[in-house]
């Protein structure tokens, strides 16, 4: 693992961020996860269950993302890999909705894949040590994308 200082193998290789000594492997990515849980609770302010399932996807993204960058251990990982494909099918339960943010959503959801490229291990923009992780705003985008479009849910009375 290039630029790891980890003893115990970590399952975040691949986003950039060298993996330290300790409980927290990546502290910038693992910091940066908390996006998804501030997401989360935006989006179960208001209340309804459609809203809450929304915020309960943005929590599992959040705790998996966490355990993911942080520990980095087998749960964690399973946690992460499990949490992604939930949050799309909850959002793929709400395609055919009218949504009031849908060209915000699709315009962040283009930015999160952009900085996502760029935030690979073997991308030239990898610098392991550095304050800045791309990974880390990765983080930042993706959770508001995926808040915007929960928020975006109005029902009937929005169209685009």
């Amino acid at each position: 693992m290039t630029g790891t200082t980890a003893r115990v193998p970590h399952a975040a290789t691949g986003d950039c961020e060298a993996i330290r000594l300790g409980f927290i492997g990546q502290p910038i990515n693992t910091a940066t996860s908390l996006s998804y849980i501030v997401g989360a609770a935006i989006v179960a302010r208001k209340g309804t269950s459609r809203r809450r399932l929304w915020a309960g996807a943005l929590i599992a993204l959040g705790v998996g993302s966490i355990g993911y960058h942080g520990p980095g251990r087998r749960p964690g990982k399973l946690l992460h890999d499990v949490s992604l494909p939930l949050a799309g099918m909850v959002a793929a339960a709400g395609t055919t909705r009218p949504n009031c943010y849908s060209r915000l959503t699709a315009s962040l959801c283009v930015t999160a894949g952009c900085v996502w490229v760029v935030s690979r291990t073997d991308s030239p923009l990898c610098r392991p040590t550095s304050r800045w992780q791309w990974h880390g705003l990765w983080h930042v985008v993706s959770a508001t994308a995926v808040t915007t479009r929960a928020l975006g849910e109005r029902g009937r009375e929005c169209a685009d």
